[in-house]
């Protein structure tokens, strides 16, 4: 649990560093952890209270879904232990998370995926979420959908989060979008290639030109660079924004 929490406060660190919520860097030697954390929420103004929720939200509860995500991928065996445990470090921290239905909801998701839940069920309850922070909340229920689905339907699921994903981790951390965003959707395509190869067309073009592309690609081309390959080898056609996102 601990490298949760440590995390999470990594992640409320970067918040302090690029929004300037605490004008005083003194103050994050003289709190602990779970200080610091309170201190950036109980001074903000009332008009600020959102969009500073909006950004823990995407510092914090989104790279931690991907992390904790990548490690079921790799540990099935493990899976309810760790989604039992992640659960209980959102718990332990939704006291000083200023909207808490959003978690809250985030919580379901994953509750949902322990008790294997079909995935139709997580994507509806997901996509109905109407509450606070309701973008952020359905990109991480869609993630949450994805793990065990079909691999259509997965490719489909990335396709409507990866865009915003991309612009905003681009934009709040240069050391997540590298770190934990790119390994998790390579770790998951290619895991996914090698346990259910036979969903994907031009197998050898697969492991003979698109991986070596893949992999030669600058890591702020790399994403993109892996949708175009999935869309291909899968037989999916992207929609119109999807197809802008790729070639932007």
């Amino acid at each position: 649990d601990k490298k949760y929490d440590d995390a999470i406060s990594w992640q409320c660190k970067i918040i302090e560093a690029t929004n300037k919520m605490i004008t005083n860097p003194e103050i994050l030697q003289s709190y602990n952890e779970s200080e610091f954390l309170k201190s950036i929420f109980k001074d903000r103004p009332n008009t600020q209270f959102d969009q500073v929720d909006e950004i823990v939200h995407e510092r914090v509860i989104v790279p931690m879904t991907l992390q904790i995500l990548d490690l079921l991928l790799n540990n099935s065996e493990h899976k309810s232990e760790l989604i039992s445990q992640f659960i209980s470090v959102l718990e332990r921290w939704i006291h000083i998370y200023r909207n808490q239905a959003s978690l809250r909801k985030v919580i379901e998701f994953f509750a949902a995926l322990s008790e294997r839940t079909p995935s139709e069920q997580i994507i509806k309850n997901a996509a109905d979420y109407k509450g606070d922070l309701s973008s952020s909340v359905k990109v991480v229920g869609y993630l949450v959908a994805s793990i065990d689905t079909t691999t259509i339907e997965a490719l489909r699921l990335h396709f409507a989060v990866i865009e915003r994903l991309d612009i905003n981790t681009m934009k709040l951390s240069l050391g997540t979008y590298k770190f934990i965003l790119i390994p998790f959707f390579e770790s998951f395509w290619l895991k996914h290639y090698n346990e259910k190869s036979q969903d994907f067309f031009f197998k050898e073009f697969w492991e003979n030109t698109s991986i070596p592309y893949y992999k030669k690609a600058a890591w702020d081309k790399k994403l993109k660079s892996l949708f175009k390959i999935l869309s291909h080898h899968l037989n999916y056609e992207p929609s119109i924004s999807e197809s802008n996102w790729l070639d932007r």
